[in-house]
This record gives structure tokens, sequence and C-alpha cells, in this order.
């Protein structure tokens, strides 16, 4: 879990993203996080969010490699999601390691749906989603973004990316 005395890493892995993972993640081409956005990633509500981040030390001193996180929306039973992966570890099933481990998050605090949007031109999270049993749909934001959507089963439901690897030979 994060920790206000990651705000300079969270920082530090925010501008080290490329251009195009940022824009993918905050759909803005931010280079850096405002003071009130770092506080907020650094200082999750007890509860009502659940932030995560993975950690390296392969090279050099320790440093943030992926950022996910969840927010419960006003009713409590659904929530939104968003994660980001370093531009150098993308495509190694980290991210796909963050989701399941939000949905399994959520699935605990008693949320039955979690949802995200997503940028049309981010076909790898686009992707993951798809693999992950999310459903996709145009999103009610605008015309430049998808909704992906999974509504969470019961405790034993296991992510669809994993379930082959599940089930006996």
């Amino acid at each position: 879990p994060v920790r206000p005395t990651d705000a300079e890493a969270v920082q530090a892995f925010v501008r080290e993203l490329s251009d195009t993972s940022r824009t993918m993640r905050f759909f803005v081409p931010v280079r850096e996080l405002t003071p009130a956005m770092l506080a907020r990633f650094t200082t999750p509500h007890d509860g009502s969010e659940r932030i995560v981040v993975a950690l390296s030390a392969d090279e050099g001193p320790c440093r943030i490699v992926a950022l996910a996180q969840y927010a419960l929306d006003g009713n409590g039973t659904t929530c939104d999601l968003a994660l980001v992966v370093a531009d150098e570890w993308q495509g190694l099933g980290l991210g796909g390691m963050l989701l399941d481990l939000l949905v399994e998050c959520a699935r605990e605090a008693g949320v039955t749906s979690i949802t995200g949007d997503v940028l049309r031109g981010n076909e790898a999270m686009l992707g993951l989603a798809r693999a992950s049993g999310f459903s996709i749909r145009h999103s009610p934001i605008d015309g430049t973004m998808f909704r992906v959507e999974r509504k969470l089963g019961d405790v034993f439901d296991s992510s669809p990316r994993h379930a082959a690897r599940d089930t006996p030979p």
C-alpha cells in the first residue's frame, strides 16, 4: 500500500513515464502531479480507496514501477479503477497482477462492480481488461473513451486470465 512518505517516489515515477503513458493514465499530457493530486495518491481515504505500488530494486535503489488504485463510488458497492505501469515494465504481466489484486481487494470490501474509463488508443489496457473478464462499451463521459466493467462474483470466482492455470490437468 502507498504511504504519505512515498510522495517523492510517486512524483518521480510519474515524471519518468513517457508522455504516452502519462496521457493514457491521466487522459491529459501531465508532466507531474499537482500538490493536490500527489496528496490524493499518497494519502488514500480509509475504506473508500485502495492505492498500491509495485517496487523494484533491480537497478540501484528501490523505486516505484507501477501504481494501481480503486475508489469507491458513493453507494459503496461499485468502484472505479486505474493503473499505470512504468514503460520498461509494460508487457511483463505486472499490470495483470495489479488488476487481479485490485479486483480481490474490491471484492473483500464488498464491491459488486468495478469499472474504469480507458482512452480509445490504449490497446494494452483494453486487452488486459478483456483478458480479465471485463466487458467493454462506450463510455458515458465522451466519445474518446471506453468504459470497462466487471461484475464481481463470490470469493471463489477466479480471474478468467488464470482460470486455465487453476484447473487441474
